[in-house]
């Protein structure tokens, strides 16, 4: 048991610690959803990396999600070499779509081939709508089985 939290937290401290930093003006341009924005302050080559916000990491795209910016979203699925499975933080961003409720974006990410069974920290994308009572996100996840 000592062994498993060590490695989980080295892994956490790894994780954190390769985290770009997420600035203001990125923060920004997701919070008005405005894809020119984000492009004159991310060069889109960091579209895989992880942000630090608050301590925690993210993708671009797990931070569209959280931010429900829609445009930014799109964009970035767009891009020839945006990894659906990437995890910063340990979840994917079927994940965080599924943990805040955002159905639309969860039905795209798997017409664009997220994994619905992957479970990069242990958990499903359906585990984390139950976690959060997220019922559409539960009866949709559940109807694909």
């Amino acid at each position: 048991m000592n062994k498993f939290l060590s490695i989980f937290l080295f892994l956490c401290i790894v994780t954190t610690s390769n985290a770009q930093e997420f600035t203001k003006d990125m923060y920004l341009a997701f919070k008005n959803d405005n894809v020119s924005a984000l492009k004159s302050h991310v060069d889109l080559t960091q579209t895989n990396e992880c942000f630090d916000i608050k301590g925690n990491p993210y993708t671009l795209l797990a931070v569209s999600i959280k931010f429900k910016s829609t445009s930014i979203f799109n964009h970035l699925l767009s891009q020839e070499k945006i990894d659906l499975e990437k995890t910063c933080g340990g979840k994917s961003a079927l994940q965080y779509a599924a943990k805040y409720g955002h159905l639309d974006m969860l039905k795209t990410l798997i017409k664009k081939g997220a994994i619905t069974k992957a479970t990069p920290n242990g958990r499903t994308a359906l585990d984390y709508a139950k976690k959060y009572k997220q019922q559409e996100i539960i009866d949709y996840l559940s109807s694909i089985k």
